[in-house]
């Protein structure tokens, strides 16, 4: 883990939010997304996202 950015709240209606790849570290390949109850609250869901795969490990993982 880099870093952790608020991306919002949530009013209890659908919806979304969107983050520039282009605002990532130049070589992240995934982001990991977290939801927590609002305050110090227990976290009630994530996800993980892949951004594009590290090609330093798919040119070498073929390699003999």
């Amino acid at each position: 883990m880099r870093s952790i950015r608020t991306l919002g709240g949530r009013d209890g209606q659908d919806g979304g939010y969107r983050v520039r790849v282009d605002s990532l570290p130049a070589d992240a390949t995934d982001v990991a997304v977290l939801l927590q109850s609002q305050g110090q609250a227990s976290i009630i869901g994530a996800a993980t996202v892949t951004l594009r795969a590290d090609t330093r490990v798919a040119r070498s993982s073929g390699a003999p």
